[in-house]
């Protein structure tokens, strides 16, 4: 599982997902995916099943905006 470098709260992981999980196509989806594995902690297999999309597609939407969350996290 990915991991931030350092310690972040939920509410400043939610704010920064609200903040720039905005220009995609799928921005809407990808922010309840990001929410739903980083914030209330599903694991991935969950969200598969959640939003009916393969693991392989659920690890590609984390992996893109991982490094986007941690820019603004200050990682």
């Amino acid at each position: 599982m990915k991991k931030f470098a350092r310690d972040v709260c939920k509410d400043e992981l939610a704010d920064v997902i609200d903040q720039w999980v905005i220009l995609s196509t799928h921005a809407e989806r990808d922010r309840r995916i990001l929410y739903r594995r980083f914030v209330d902690g599903v694991p991935e297999f969950e969200l598969c099943e959640e939003f009916d999309l393969s693991r392989q597609r659920i690890q590609r939407i984390v992996d893109k905006w991982f490094d986007v969350l941690c820019e603004h996290i200050g990682d």
